[in-house]
């Protein structure tokens, strides 16, 4: 007899489930299943104020110390809290258009104090003592991605100059995490700014440069010559009929980096010589650039072997050399003789005035050009205030007006210092 009212609640349970899932489109259940990404978390508090504003601060006489954070506080619509151990000993003060930073800053000086806003509106004041440091401090936690630098090398940077403690490295993607004070990181963020910069690029156009023996002969040329030539002799050069490029090409080093170009060339035959040979020659280079005079220094490295036709002969010559240029001076090295298969490829060491005069020589023309200097800026060369050991600050470069400001101040009371009478001079009146 119940069993049709027991169907008839069932079914209605069954509507009630079922009815709004099948309403539910499958898009938004799977949205609504997918992970929710947490929210950022909020950086330190900051107080709101207006940072132009100037105030004159004059308490000639000591009164409690905690009287004059009260009356800079009221100055500021702000309010001030004390650290429950701070001591409330007297202090004069007397200050004249000032803003709120600097006034909090020579109170703090004062009185060996240091403030941390509680609230964009409250700031808290406190001994300044490593364990207060610890207590009411707030930690930043910031992840600092690197595009050059190393990031082990960047860590030894900073604790060398910061102390920087809790540090965590990611050599796979070239990061590195920090956790420490706000005051510290923002060093921290000119640090890594400074450090963090893409290496010197030079490129270096390279040049090997193959000169018969009529054209030797007719040049005057049979010893070994290095040294700075311009541009238009080396053109002169290259536009004699006997001479032949075999290399042209461009390296890119960087800075301190090297390149390295291997050259196998088979050459004619010389005068007196059954066969051609062939010449193997290695070259490295390794480039650095000299600060901002724009000063190139090559190192440069000759490997080179001269083979019979077969690879039976193997004579063989090395040579090293440190160049400097100045950017886009071109370096020209000769002598580098094809003869006969005694001369090998030394001009004078083994080669007689003969074998000089019937051999092939190779010259090396080198043009090194800055592409990329990576010396500091003027704005980053230049040194930061950073507080003292025990008070840590970072404070920006004062921009032109106020410095210029700052200057007009100091002379108008050099002039008023000079107008008035020193102590051991008489006045105009006693002179009388």
């Amino acid at each position: 007899m119940h069993q049709p009212r027991t169907l008839t609640r069932i079914l209605i349970l069954l509507a009630l489930v079922v009815g709004p899932l099948a309403r539910t489109p499958m898009a938004s259940a799977v949205e609504l299943s997918a992970p929710q990404a947490s929210p950022l978390l909020e950086g330190p508090p900051r107080l709101q104020l207006n940072e132009e504003q100037t105030i004159d601060l004059q308490f000639p006489e000591p009164v409690p110390v905690q009287s004059l954070y009260r009356a800079l506080a009221e100055s500021f619509d702000l309010q001030v809290i004390f650290d429950p151990k701070l001591k409330n000993f007297e202090l004069p003060l007397e200050l004249r258009s000032v803003t709120f930073r600097q006034a909090m800053e020579a109170i703090e000086l004062a009185a060996g104090h240091f403030s941390i806003p509680a609230d964009d509106r409250t700031f808290l004041v406190a001994a300044d003592t490593p364990q207060n440091r610890r207590n009411y401090e707030p930690l930043v936690i910031r992840t600092f991605a690197l595009e050059h630098v190393k990031p082990r090398d960047m860590v030894t940077i900073l604790r060398s100059i910061l102390d920087v403690k809790k540090v965590a490295v990611d050599s796979d993607l070239n990061q590195m995490v920090i956790r420490d004070s706000d005051r510290k990181m923002k060093i921290v963020e000119n640090l890594v700014a400074t450090y963090d910069r893409a290496p010197s690029e030079l490129a270096i156009d390279v040049t090997l440069l193959r000169i018969d023996a009529a054209t030797r002969r007719r040049l005057g040329r049979g010893q070994e010559t290095r040294g700075r030539v311009s541009p238009e002799v080396i053109a002169s050069l290259r536009q004699e009929a006997g001479v032949h490029v075999i290399v042209d090409t461009l390296l890119n080093v960087f800075d301190g980096g090297r390149a390295t170009l291997s050259i196998s060339e088979l050459l004619p035959a010389a005068e007196g010589d059954e066969e051609s040979r062939i010449v193997k020659l290695a070259i490295q280079i390794v480039g650095t650039v000299k600060g901002r005079s724009g000063e190139v220094s090559l190192g440069l490295s000759l490997d080179g072997r001269l083979l019979n036709g077969d690879n039976t002969s193997d004579i063989s010559r090395e040579q090293t050399s440190e160049i400097s240029l100045s950017n886009r001076q071109t370096y020209l090295l000769t002598g580098l003789m094809v003869a006969s298969p005694d001369a090998g490829l030394s001009s004078s060491a083994k080669s007689s005035q003969g074998n000089q005069a019937e051999a092939s020589e190779l010259a090396l023309v080198l043009t090194p050009r800055i592409i990329r200097n990576s010396t500091l800026p003027q704005h980053q060369a230049q040194a930061v205030w950073a507080g003292s050991e025990s008070r840590l600050v970072a404070r920006a470069r004062a921009n032109a007006k106020n410095e210029e400001e700052v200057k007009a101040r100091i002379r108008a009371r050099i002039k008023e210092l000079e107008r008035a009478p020193k102590a051991d001079e008489p006045s105009k009146e006693d002179g009388r």
